[in-house]
C-alpha cells in the first residue's frame, strides 16, 4: 500500500495470562503494526497479528515506573 516505515523496534506483549511473548513493532506513516516472528523449516518469516490505522489511535499512556511499559488505546 507504499507505506514507509517510520520505526520498528522488538517490544513484549503481555498476553492474557501476562506472560511476555516477543513481537516487533512497527510503525509507519500510516499504522502500526505488532509482527510475529516464525520458524518453519528453518527459515524465518513474519506473520502480521494486528494492524491499527494511525488514526484509530486514541491515546499512548507510558508507565510511570522504570518498566518501559507503554499502553496503545484504540477504538
Amino acid at each position: 500500500a507504499g507505506e514507509q516505515m517510520i520505526f520498528c523496534d522488538q517490544v513484549s506483549r503481555l498476553n492474557r495470562r501476562l506472560k511476555a511473548e516477543r513481537r516487533d513493532l512497527v510503525v509507519t506513516d500510516q499504522a502500526l503494526y505488532l509482527v510475529m516472528r516464525q520458524r518453519k523449516d528453518n527459515i524465518i518469516f513474519y506473520k502480521v497479528k494486528s494492524r491499527t490505522p494511525l488514526n484509530a489511535i486514541k491515546q499512548v499512556s507510558v508507565s510511570s515506573m522504570q518498566d518501559n511499559y507503554f499502553i496503545v488505546h484504540s477504538g
